[in-house]
């Protein structure tokens, strides 16, 4: 808890500051909280894969994906109309927007609730810096894929975990978890 409570009175003291330093230091600080892969192909076969991935959610409840476009898909994409001074820049991001079919989900172990993932094929937003991110971030997201039956491999099953201490739940918000007391024992007690 210290640690936590250290890095967020460090990020509090880095948005202070207004010189290229700090400017710097906080690419590096949300690039520390969400990875960016490396292109949207890399994103699809970790999905494809069942990998465990990394997003972010925005203020309007939506889960995205970050990766690098390639300069085409940049400049193809790319709102003209945006505050830049390149057309093309190494530090340009995509979102790619993901959804979880609750449908289809299901509770597990009575603790956690997964449901299969899918990309919204068209829905992408294009920004020329990492640091556009902080005005539509609301959490950063850790999306853990289920282990299949047999248990050596995972399916398409994620559970979503937010890094305000929440949980995505069955209709589609995020929560603090509450944990029943019947899970604790007197085999924890030392």
């Amino acid at each position: 808890m210290q640690n936590l409570w250290g890095d967020n009175v460090l990020s509090d003291l880095i948005d202070k500051l207004c010189d290229d330093q700090s400017l710097r230091d906080q690419r590096r600080e949300i690039e520390g909280h969400v990875r960016i892969y490396a292109n949207r192909d890399a994103v699809e076969q970790a999905i494809h894969q069942c990998k465990p991935l990394s997003g972010l959610l925005d203020y309007n409840g939506g889960i995205w994906i970050a990766y690098r476009p390639k300069s085409e898909e940049y400049r193809n994409d790319m709102d003209w109309d945006k505050d830049t001074t390149r057309h093309w820049s190494r530090s340009a991001l995509k979102l790619l927007k993901v959804q979880l079919n609750d449908q289809a989900g299901r509770r597990v172990s009575d603790l956690c609730w997964f449901a299969p993932l899918s990309t919204v094929p068209n829905d992408t937003i294009t920004m020329s810096s990492p640091l556009e991110l902080k005005d539509r971030v609301d959490q950063y997201l850790l999306l853990l894929p289920q282990l299949n039956d047999n248990g050596n491999g995972y399916q398409n099953f994620f559970h979503v975990i937010g890094s305000k201490w929440t949980e995505r739940v069955s209709d589609g918000t995020f929560k603090t978890p509450n944990l029943a007391f019947e899970n604790f024992n007197d085999d924890w007690q030392v």
